[in-house]
C-alpha cells in the first residue's frame, strides 16, 4: 500500500526496522502485553540456538519490579510450553492448580495464565506469556492475540533487517525486502480487520492513518468516507455526528490529542445509527527511542455490559431499598398500632354523634396510612418472584395508591374502569405492581414534558381471546412513529438526560413476557399514547389467598365463661405495649409491662404468667432470643407466646414464623384480633375464631394458625 504519507503500518515497521536492538523490541512488547492485559507479569521469549532448543527473552513485572535474571530463559519442554509451540493453537488458558502444575518460577504467586505463540506464516518464533493474580480478572484476549501477531511480525522484520545488515544490501536484496515489507504490511491490515474492536490509527500530526471496516460499521457509515478522509479536519466531522453530543465528542478528541504521553479511557453516548454505549481505549505510539510517532483508538460497544451492570446496580439499589422501608415501617406501624387501636377503644365507648364521627375519621386515616406502608414493603421486599392466582384489579389499585398524591399535585387526572367480574392472573404481584408503577411513571412524564396537566386512563377488562387485559393510556405527545420499533429497546429513551436511564420499559417488557403475556405499543403523534397488557388467567383463587385478602374484622365465639389470666408484655414501644395492656386488662386480665427484652426474658422465666405477648424485633434481646431461650429451658410459656411484629414481609421473619409456629399479629392489627388471638392461647379448646383479620391470621380449636 502506497501513500505520500506514512500508513500505521509503515509507522509500526519503522520502529521495528530502524530501532534499536532486539531485546529493546522484545522489551517494549513485554511492557505492552502487561498494560494492555492488565496483569500483574508478563514476558516474550523467542526460540534460539541452531536446533531451536531454548527460549531467551524479556519478562516485565507491574510497577516496575526487578525481576530474576533467569527468568529470561524459559524451558520449552515445559508441557504448556511445548504444547503451544508444537500444537498449532492459537493460544493456552492456565488457571490455579495448572499454573502451579508447570513449575514454571516466572509464574510464582500468579493464579491465572494466558499462553500466545508468535507465529509469522506458520513459522513459530517464539511464545508470549501473560499472567494474573487473580483467576477472577477478565482481560480482552483477543486484543492480547492482536498484539501478539503484531509481536511476531517486528521480531520476523527486525531480524530480517539486522540479517541484511550485517551481510550488505544488494538492489535484489533490497527488492526482496521491499517485498517482504509489504507482506507485513498486508498480514497486519488483515489482522487490524480480524478484530471485533473499531481501531484507528493517527500519525503524530492527527491526521488518520488506518481505519478498520469494524470502526466504520460500528459508527453506521460507509468505509469508504475514511478511506478518503486523510485529513483530521475531514474525518473529526463525520465521526463526531454520530454521538449524542457532537461538540464535546469532538473537544475531548482534542484534549486527547493535546496530551500524547497519556493512555486514556472514556465511554461515548452514542445516537446514530442506533442509541449506544462505546468505551474508546486511546494510548500513544512511540520508537524505542521515545519518539512520539502517533496515536492509536480502539473502540468498543459495550452496551450490553452496561445493561447489565445497570440491571445489577438497580438490584443492589431495590435491596438496600427494601431493607430501608423495612426498618421505616417498622418505625411507622408502631404509631399506626396506638392510633388504630385506641380510636377502636375509643368507638368501643358511649360517645356523642360528633365524638363517634371524630373517632372513625381518625381510625380510617390511620388505617389508610397502614395500606401506604404495607404497599411499599409489597412493592420493595426482598424475597423471591413468586406467582400464584391475584386480582389484577388489586395490583392496580395498589400501585395507584402509591402515586396518588404526586399525580394529584401535577394536576394529572385519573380515569379508573375496572371489570368488576375478572379472573384471577397467575403472576407475582410484586413484579406486576413494577410493570404498573413503570408504565404510570411514563405517562406522568410524558404529559409532565408537554402541557403540564393531563389525564391517565386505566381499564382492565377479559378480552375475545380468554386473556385478562390491562390498558394505560394517556394524552400526552405521543410516540413518533419511527420510535415505536424501538420503545422496548434497553437505553433507549427521547427523554432529556438526567429523566431516565432507557430501562423501565425494557424491564417492563422483560416481566410481561416472563409472565407469559404481550405488552403492545400504539401511538399517534399529538394524541397520547396507550400500552395494553394481556396476561394469561391463573387457576381459581385458593383459600390462602382469599384469606390474606380478606380486610374485615374477625367475628369469633368465646366460651360462656371467658378464661383470664396473668398476662407479660414484652415490648420496647411504649405507646403500643399500653395499648396491649389496655384491651387485656378490659378483658380481665392481670397484665404487667416490661419495655426491655433482657428484663423480659428474666421476669418469664422467674415469674408465673398464663401467656406472654412479645414484639418480635427489639434492641438487645429480641423475641427471637427469648423464644429460643424459653425452648432452651424447657418453659410451658413456649406454647403460650404471641408476636407482635412490623416486619411480616421480611422473608428472614416470615421464615422463624413458619417455623416455630408461633401465633402472631401483624402491626397495625385490630384490637378484636388481639382479644380473639388471646382468647385461643389461653383456652384453645373453647375458644375458636371463625372469621379473618385483615392480617389474614386464621386460628382454629386446634391451636394451629393457616392464612
Amino acid at each position: 500500500m502506497e501513500s505520500e504519507t506514512p500508513s500505521a503500518v509503515e509507522i509500526f515497521l519503522r520502529e521495528a526496522v530502524h530501532g534499536g536492538p532486539l531485546h529493546s523490541l522484545l522489551s517494549a512488547a513485554a511492557r505492552e502485553l502487561l498494560h494492555a492485559g492488565g496483569g500483574h507479569r508478563a514476558g516474550v521469549w523467542l526460540l534460539s540456538g541452531q536446533a531451536q532448543q531454548t527460549l531467551e527473552g524479556i519478562v516485565v513485572q507491574r510497577g516496575g519490579g526487578i525481576v530474576p535474571e533467569h527468568w529470561r530463559n524459559l524451558d520449552p519442554g515445559v508441557p504448556a510450553v511445548r504444547d503451544l509451540l508444537v500444537s498449532g493453537a492459537d493460544e493456552i488458558l492456565l488457571v490455579n492448580t495448572e499454573t502451579s502444575q508447570m513449575q514454571l518460577e516466572v509464574l510464582s504467586g500468579t493464579a491465572k495464565t494466558l499462553c500466545l505463540p508468535l507465529r509469522v506464516a506458520g513459522a513459530t518464533l517464539g511464545v508470549a506469556i501473560v499472567a494474573w493474580q487473580e483467576e477472577a480478572f477478565t482481560a480482552d484476549s483477543s486484543l492480547l492475540r492482536g498484539l501478539a501477531d503484531a509481536v511476531a511480525l517486528a521480531v520476523a522484520s527486525r531480524v530480517s533487517h539486522e540479517i541484511t545488515q550485517d551481510r550488505g544490501m544488494t538492489p535484489e536484496t533490497e527488492k526482496t525486502t521491499l517485498l517482504r515489507t509489504r507482506e507485513i504490511e498486508a498480514q497486519l491490515e488483515s489482522l487490524a480487520e480480524s478484530t471485533d474492536a473499531g481501531i484507528v490509527l493517527f500519525d503524530s500530526l492527527g491526521n488518520p492513518q488506518l481505519v478498520n471496516q469494524r470502526f466504520a460499521k460500528l459508527l453506521g457509515l460507509p468505509w469508504q468516507l475514511f478511506s478518503e478522509a486523510r485529513t483530521w479536519e475531514a474525518f473529526a466531522p463525520a465521526v463526531a455526528a454520530q454521538f449524542r453530543d457532537p461538540g464535546s465528542f469532538v473537544m475531548r478528541w482534542g484534549q486527547i490529542a493535546s496530551s500524547p504521553g497519556e493512555a486514556s479511557w472514556d465511554e461515548l453516548d452514542m445516537l446514530r445509527p442506533t442509541s449506544r454505549i462505546m468505551e474508546r481505549f486511546a494510548r500513544p505510539i512511540r520508537d524505542s527511542s521515545g519518539t512520539f510517532l502517533g496515536r492509536l483508538e480502539i473502540y468498543r460497544d459495550i452496551t450490553s455490559e452496561k445493561m447489565i451492570q445497570s440491571k445489577l446496580l438497580h438490584t443492589e439499589k431495590m435491596a438496600g431499598l427494601g431493607q430501608l422501608i423495612s426498618g421505616i415501617a417498622h418505625e411507622l406501624n408502631n404509631p399506626l398500632t396506638s392510633i388504630m387501636g385506641y380510636s377502636q377503644l375509643l368507638l368501643g365507648r358511649r360517645l356523642t354523634a360528633a365524638q363517634a364521627a371524630d373517632g372513625r375519621l381518625i381510625y380510617q386515616e390511620a388505617e389508610r396510612a397502614a395500606r401506604i406502608v404495607k404497599n411499599l414493603l409489597l412493592f420493595a421486599r426482598e424475597t423471591r418472584p413468586e406467582r400464584h392466582p391475584v386480582h389484577l384489579n388489586e395490583i392496580v389499585e395498589r400501585t395507584l395508591a402509591l402515586r396518588s398524591y404526586e399525580l394529584r399535585v401535577e394536576n394529572i387526572r385519573l380515569e379508573q374502569n375496572l371489570a368488576t367480574d375478572l379472573p384471577h392472573v397467575l403472576a407475582d404481584p410484586a413484579q406486576l405492581q413494577q410493570v404498573l408503577l413503570n408504565l404510570i411513571v411514563n405517562a406522568e412524564q410524558a404529559i409532565r414534558h408537554s402541557s403540564g396537566e393531563g389525564t391517565i386512563c386505566i381499564r382492565t377488562w377479559l378480552n375475545a381471546n380468554g386473556r385478562v387485559a390491562l390498558e394505560i393510556a394517556d394524552n400526552g405527545p405521543g410516540i413518533p412513529p419511527e420510535n415505536i420499533p424501538r420503545i422496548f429497546d434497553p437505553f433507549f429513551t427521547t427523554k432529556p438526560p438526567g429523566s431516565g436511564t432507557g430501562l423501565g420499559l425494557s424491564i417492563t417488557y422483560g416481566i410481561i413476557q416472563e409472565h407469559g403475556g404481550q405488552i403492545m405499543v400504539e401511538s399517534q403523534p399529538g394524541k397520547g399514547a396507550k400500552f395494553i397488557l394481556e396476561l394469561p388467567m391463573g387457576a381459581p383463587e385458593s383459600m390462602m389467598t382469599r384469606l390474606a385478602g380478606a380486610r374485615h374484622s374477625p367475628s369469633f365465639e368465646r366460651s360462656a365463661v371467658l378464661q383470664t389470666g396473668k398476662v407479660l408484655v414484652v415490648e420496647d414501644e411504649p405507646t403500643v405495649a399500653h395499648l396491649i395492656a389496655d384491651v387485656m386488662s378490659e378483658e380481665g386480665h392481670s397484665v404487667e409491662i416490661v419495655l426491655d427484652g433482657q428484663e423480659g426474658l428474666g421476669r418469664a422465666l422467674a415469674g408465673h404468667y398464663d401467656l406472654v405477648i412479645c414484639d418480635l424485633r427489639m434492641p438487645g434481646i429480641d423475641g427471637r432470643a427469648i423464644y429460643r431461650e424459653l425452648v432452651a429451658k424447657g418453659s410451658p410459656l413456649q406454647h403460650r407466646l404471641i408476636f407482635v411484629t412490623g416486619d411480616t414481609l421480611a422473608s428472614h421473619t416470615l421464615e422463624f414464623l413458619e417455623t416455630t409456629g408461633v401465633p402472631y399479629l401483624a402491626k397495625p392489627f385490630l384490637v378484636e384480633e388481639l382479644k380473639a388471638l388471646v382468647a385461643q392461647t389461653l383456652d384453645p379448646i373453647e375458644s375458636t375464631v371463625v372469621g379473618a383479620g385483615h392480617n389474614g391470621l386464621r386460628v382454629q380449636a386446634n391451636g394451629n394458625r393457616t392464612g
